[in-house]
Order: structure tokens, then C-alpha cells, then sequence
């Protein structure tokens, strides 16, 4: 099954609700957003997630991306100091406001070593 198809059977949305989670405690998720060659790109930064942990949202008519979920922290022994702590866990959420109006019917997603990809093709090209 692919990423995008489990995704919608999970329930993910095409239009969504454009107001951010009343959660103090997301933050807000990297994304490199690029285009050309008729459609977008966007990729964002998701170690630490699964399939099952996203939810990705397409407002196509108001040009909106939304991709939340969550960052589990891997396990750690017992008893052990941290001496650093740089990298971020937890609930995140980010929307994106697409630069041009995108295809929602032709939209492919894909997950691959924590990286999501998100192939946008650009509406009438």
C-alpha cells in the first residue's frame, strides 16, 4: 500500500480546519518547500516518526498544506546523564501556504529515512 494511500484510509482530510492545535507544547516542523517543472515540492524533517504518527491535510481551494503528528524520543537506559540535548521530540504541526494552486487529486507522498516528500503537480499546467 502506498504512504499517501494509507494515509487517506487513516482518515486524512482534504479540506481541513486552518486554526493551529491548542497545543502549547508542539513545535513547528522543518520543511524545505521548492518549484518548478509543474508542480511543488516539500520535503520535512520527520526522524523519530512513523506512517502511523502523521496526518497531512490539503486545503486546495485556499492553497494550504498541514502536516502534523509526532516525534517519539528513542528509548533510553535507565541511569544514564545527558550531556546534550539538541534534537526535538513531540507533537509538531506546520502549515504552508503553497505558492500556486496545486492538483489535490495528483498529490504523492512519500516517507524514506525520516524525510517526507511531497509531490504537489501544479493545477493547469
Amino acid at each position: 500500500m502506498s504512504f499517501l494511500k494509507h494515509l487517506k484510509n487513516r482518515g486524512s482530510k482534504t479540506e481541513m480546519s486552518l486554526s493551529d492545535p491548542d497545543d502549547r507544547r508542539s513545535f513547528q516542523l522543518k520543511v524545505d518547500v521548492y518549484s518548478g517543472n509543474g508542480e511543488i515540492i516539500v520535503h520535512a524533517q520527520l526522524a523519530g516518526a512513523t506512517v502511523d504518527d502523521l496526518e497531512v491535510a490539503l486545503d486546495g481551494s485556499n492553497n494550504i498544506l498541514a502536516i502534523s503528528g509526532i516525534r517519539r524520543a528513542p528509548l533510553v537506559d535507565v541511569g544514564l546523564e545527558m550531556s546534550t540535548a539538541e534534537c526535538v521530540w513531540g507533537r509538531f504541526y506546520r502549515k504552508i501556504v503553497l505558492p500556486k494552486e496545486v492538483d489535490v487529486s495528483k498529490v504523492q507522498a512519500n516517507m524514506d529515512a525520516g524525510v517526507l516528500t511531497l509531490r504537489l503537480p501544479l493545477l493547469n499546467n
